[in-house]
């Protein structure tokens, strides 16, 4: 007869990311103190070899079930997030092409060197952007063209399976037409353009074959809320896992 885990009433467990990208539990005595503990905490601890947000989905296997049955928070520190985003998404040359690519010499559109933290509610990103807006005459680049900073600012929103961008506001460091207009550009096409597939990751990472282990399955994931902290973006997660 398959057990099933029912994840909203985890005791507290501290997950902290090694090398390849694996979670580690806090040692027996932590385990032992934790079990006081109603509502569960997830820390993702930045380190050097981070390298995916599915390591979150992994504190299943490790989590106690209790009868209550409040949300359990996943706690993913800003610095984790931005090796995620400089991985995940500024994948060619550490650059985020918004437009063409490093072979269209003449027009391309990209940002670079992404930091992430929070301001007034609010995901904040900060990056440099480079672009050109051109014509290539007789091998020589006609037109527009500049590099500058840009603050992006936005709200997370789980929609259909992952965690995307609402309300996007872009803001450059400098004035004028070109930049106007590249903010206006950012502000439609990163929405689109930017999302991860965090319930994909979570039924990945859990089903994943295990030596010796039962078989799980993930029969529900609900991410309830995304806030935005100061050190921290906290997403309030139930999940259900099916073992046997």
């Amino acid at each position: 007869m398959a057990g099933r885990i029912v994840a909203p009433a985890w005791r507290q467990v501290v997950l902290e990311l090694v090398p390849g990208g694996h979670p580690q539990q806090a040692d027996a005595e932590s385990r032992r103190r934790s079990r006081t503990i109603n509502r569960s905490i997830l820390t993702v601890v930045p380190r050097t070899a981070f390298a995916s947000l599915t390591a979150i989905a992994a504190l299943s296997i490790a989590l106690v079930a209790t009868p209550a049955r409040a949300a359990s928070d996943v706690r993913i520190a800003y610095g984790a997030l931005q090796r995620l985003v400089a991985e995940q998404a500024f994948s060619t040359e550490g650059r985020r092409y918004v437009k063409g690519s490093a072979a269209t010499r003449c027009s391309f559109a990209y940002l670079e060197h992404p930091l992430i933290d929070a301001q007034d509610g609010r995901l904040r990103v900060r990056a440099r952007f480079s672009g050109r807006s051109a014509l290539n005459l007789l091998g020589a680049c006609a037109g527009m063209g500049d590099s500058f900073d840009v603050v992006i600012t936005a709200r997370p929103e789980y929609r259909d399976g992952s965690v995307v961008l609402t309300d996007v506001r872009v803001e450059a460091a400098t004035h004028g037409f070109y930049a106007t207009r590249v903010c206006r550009s950012l502000a439609e096409s990163l929405p689109t353009q930017v999302a991860y597939p965090i319930l994909r990751e979570a039924r990945r990472t859990i089903e994943a074959p295990v030596g010796g282990a039962y078989p799980r399955k993930l029969t529900r994931f609900e991410v309830r809320q995304i806030t935005i902290r100061p050190d921290a973006l906290v997403l309030s997660v139930d999940l259900e896992i099916t073992v046997g």
